[in-house]
């Protein structure tokens, strides 16, 4: 055995441990990636929260025109009924307050959102750096293995082209 074929013989060794350990490895993102399942899944029971308030939030409005609607009225048909105007005020003011209350749960729950959407992006982030140094390692073996071995077998061709011909 000369020295190019234990050369040879390192370079399959070093590309058979590339083959197994390089995919052990990235099973070792395999967790990041379930953490980025279950943070996807979050988002989805959040996301139908948030459009049930913002439906509830319409009703509520159209239920504080209707009432301020049926105020006017009142006030422009019976001036005469005091205590039906104080109980609409007072359900008027219960309703706009529910209504800042609905507001303030939709304020959190999309600050929470975006809390959510920049973890989900951190997560990505760290993956893409962990995956980095693996796919950098790929591409400098491959690039020397494949250099190495188009220059040995230039100059082998050469030498014996040169001893057979010259």
């Amino acid at each position: 055995m000369n020295r190019n074929d234990a050369s040879n013989s390192n370079h399959r060794i070093y590309a058979l441990l590339l083959t197994i350990l390089l995919p052990l490895r990235l099973l070792l993102l395999l967790p990041l990636l379930l953490l980025l399942l279950l943070l996807l899944l979050l988002l989805l029971p959040l996301l139908l929260l948030l459009l049930l308030l913002l439906f509830l939030l319409l009703l509520l409005l159209l239920l504080l025109l209707l009432l301020l609607l049926l105020l006017l009225l009142l006030l422009l048909l019976l001036l005469l009924m005091l205590l039906l105007l104080l109980l609409l005020l007072l359900l008027l003011l219960l309703l706009l307050l529910l209504l800042l209350l609905l507001l303030l749960l939709l304020l959190l729950l999309l600050l929470l959102l975006l809390l959510l959407l920049l973890l989900l992006l951190l997560i990505l982030l760290l993956i893409l750096l962990l995956s980095l140094p693996q796919l950098l390692l790929l591409h400098y073996y491959y690039y020397y293995y494949y250099c190495y071995y188009y220059y040995y077998y230039y100059y082998y061709f050469y030498y014996y082209y040169y001893y057979y011909y010259y």
